[in-house]
């Protein structure tokens, strides 16, 4: 009886540590997606109040993406290392807090330029959310866990507009700031930024790993163990060249002795080969990671006490011709250890990150923040083109497209359970080509004369939108077919060719909404639609979920 209740206790402490982990996650995203909407619609008129010209509007939205793009790959290594998911966040929401602040007091209008640099140095610790959920999530249930909390931040910038209502009408002094509608949103997302520093202090746990699949540790141990016997044969054969010629003396002295020593010298040169490959399997065996440090220090370790590894050796081996053979083996450590330990992680790290298949589920990322970016930023020089909508009706599709898109984050989340990540990713091309491809033939020439432009627009813009969650399922089985130990650097590099292609989306638009058609702002998103979908049909084969 007693132990039962024990039993309950633990259990229940270990569902109340992981709701509020999870809980305490999706709070990042769900403030990640308030600030976009909150920030983003007054930040062109909070410039312009500054005398700020496009250009600098242009380079504000982008350096937010810039410094995401530099700061993701870092917060991975990081998190790879240490696995210190809490400490990093923690870290990171301080550059959130310090970059909204600065957006709520700047004076100039480079301030604001800074300010949105220093959110993204922040908003890069996302990578490690992402690297944390692929260690704490099975592999059947990742899909469907990366959807709900991507779809968290969709919902915040559902939530942001409807913030903006209160924001707006502040005007008032706060000491030595001015609070308005341009200010207000940055005071008010440093406040959301600080209540999450406290609930990541107090209500974020460590939660257990999930181990790595047999198929994962199969293809390590035998990396592993073509490396072990490469280096074996290398010490073996420096060991080899560093023994003294024999000379007449030396042989002479040897025939004496060996009625002395019984054939020792044999066993402890052989002994001493047997030290050496001992040490170098046994250091090598606490870790997965070539050249790691934990491997460096044990087999240091080792070499320093060669009397405690092998005392035999030590008593047996009096002669100085077997002295000095001894010490050649025993020692024979390689004089390039550092590069050599270098290369083989530079290596090992290619030869997971190198491959067809993760190369492919990369383009499938940047194609699905590529359509995003061209889709959000388009919106508003072309209905005003064609539709002569003001911002109120803008704002109305806006909402309605985020609608349409938890609808769709909601879909893929049940699709998961039934249907494999490669056919989603596939389904959501799909969606995507056929949405592109209706908007570059029936809006590519339009005007605002054009008969019935408004529901051409809306009949290639809903299944465009309604696709884009679907490749949530391309980083899901991304994240499925890495090994565990390189999850944040990962992570840190999808979220680099994300910020890569967020930033060449709008440039995209930009230089192409004014040519008096459509054809090339739509085109050249509908050709790289077609080549990612020939990639991932050819790649097929590869793109299953490892079991």
């Amino acid at each position: 009886m007693a132990s039962s209740t024990t039993f309950t206790k633990r259990s229940w402490r270990s569902n109340w540590r992981k709701w509020c982990t999870y809980t305490t996650m999706a709070g990042f995203f769900l403030a990640g997606g308030v600030e976009y909407s909150v920030i983003l619609p007054t930040m062109w008129d909070y410039l312009q109040s500054m005398h700020g010209k496009e250009w600098l509007y242009g380079l504000s939205l982008s350096a937010f993406s810039i410094s995401n793009l530099v700061t993701g790959p870092i917060y991975g290594v990081l998190f790879d290392r240490t696995h210190s998911t809490k400490l990093i966040i923690l870290f990171a929401n301080l550059f959130e807090i310090g970059g909204n602040f600065m957006y709520f007091a700047a004076t100039s209008k480079y301030m604001i330029l800074g300010s949105r640099f220093v959110v993204g140095v922040g908003a890069g610790g996302g990578a490690v959310i992402f690297g944390e959920l692929a260690l704490i999530t099975t592999k059947k249930e990742r899909t469907t866990v990366f959807s709900i909390f991507l779809m968290i931040r969709q919902i915040g910038m559902i939530i942001g507009p409807a913030c903006n209502l209160f924001l707006r009408v502040m005007n008032f002094k706060l000491g030595p700031f001015t609070m308005d509608k341009f200010t207000s949103p940055g005071a008010f997302m440093m406040l959301v930024w600080i209540v999450l520093e406290f609930m990541f202090l107090l209500l974020f746990f460590k939660l257990p790993r999930m181990s790595q699949s047999e198929d994962e540790k199969a293809r390590d141990d035998v990396a592993e163990a073509n490396t072990q016997q490469r280096q074996e044969q290398e010490v073996k054969a420096k060991g080899r060249q560093r023994q003294p010629p024999v000379t007449k003396e030396t042989a002479g002295c040897n025939s004496s002795s060996n009625m002395e020593l019984g054939g020792d010298k044999q066993l402890s040169i052989s002994n001493s080969y047997k030290t050496q490959s001992t040490r170098d399997m046994f250091a090598r065996s606490t870790t997965d990671m070539p050249g790691s440090s934990l491997a460096s220090n044990t087999r240091n370790r080792l070499e320093k006490t060669p009397s405690e590894s092998s005392p035999l050796l030590l008593k047996k081996s009096s002669s100085p011709s077997l002295n000095a053979a001894k010490e050649g083996v025993v020692h024979a450590a390689p004089e390039d250890t550092q590069p050599r330990q270098v290369k083989e992680r530079v290596s090992w790290l290619c030869s997971k990150f190198m491959r067809e298949e993760i190369i492919v589920l990369l383009m499938v990322l940047f194609i699905t923040i590529y359509d995003q970016t061209v889709l959000e930023t388009q919106l508003v020089p072309v209905v005003e083109s064609l539709l002569h909508w003001t911002e109120e009706y803008t704002s109305i599709f806006y909402s309605v497209a985020g609608v349409e898109i938890v609808i769709s984050f909601l879909t893929v989340a049940l699709l998961s359970k039934k249907i494999g990540d490669r056919w989603l990713v596939l389904l959501g091309l799909l969606m995507e080509s056929f949405g592109y491809f209706w908007l570059l033939g029936t809006v590519g020439n339009a005007t605002a004369d054009t008969p019935w432009v408004f529901w051409k627009l809306v009949i290639g813009s809903i299944p465009a939108i309604f696709g884009l969650p679907f490749f949530i399922a391309g980083a899901s089985l991304y994240s499925k077919l890495l090994p565990n130990s390189v999850q944040g650097f990962g992570q840190g590099l999808r979220r680099s060719v994300g910020s890569l292609a967020a930033i060449i989306g709008p440039l995209w638009v930009g230089s192409t909404v004014s040519f008096g058609n459509y054809y090339l702002l739509y085109g050249v998103p509908s050709g790289l639609l077609v080549a990612t979908a020939l990639m991932v049909l050819i790649t097929l084969p590869r793109l299953k979920n490892p079991t």
